[in-house]
């Protein structure tokens, strides 16, 4: 994901979230968190936009999901990332942090 710190972002899912607020960034290759940014928003947005979004070609994807927009705002990353353990057979990862690490984050 790239992020511009002077623009709006939207960041294109399969799946949506009631998630709203601020959020870990987090690299899911190298299980890293890499900073915070603000997700105030959630909308639906077509097969067409998402196969865009991502460069895929017609058969790269079935069009029977629904797609959702994340639109993020404010991104801030961190001088070093944070390392976290998580498991890589689920698909959406939400982690919990010790709320003194959030302090010393956000």
């Amino acid at each position: 994901m790239s992020l511009n710190k002077n623009k709006r972002n939207d960041y294109i899912r399969s799946f949506s979230t009631s998630k709203r607020g601020i959020i870990f960034i987090i690299d899911s290759y190298s299980d890293e968190i890499m900073g915070t940014v603000n997700l105030f928003n959630v909308k639906k947005v077509s097969f067409q936009e998402y196969r865009y979004w991502y460069n895929l070609e017609d058969n790269d994807l079935n069009n029977k999901f629904d797609y959702f927009s994340y639109e993020l705002i404010n991104p801030k990353l961190f001088d070093h990332p944070i390392k976290i353990k998580r498991n890589h057979f689920k698909q959406r990862v939400w982690v919990k942090l010790l709320k003194s690490l959030i302090k010393n984050y956000i």
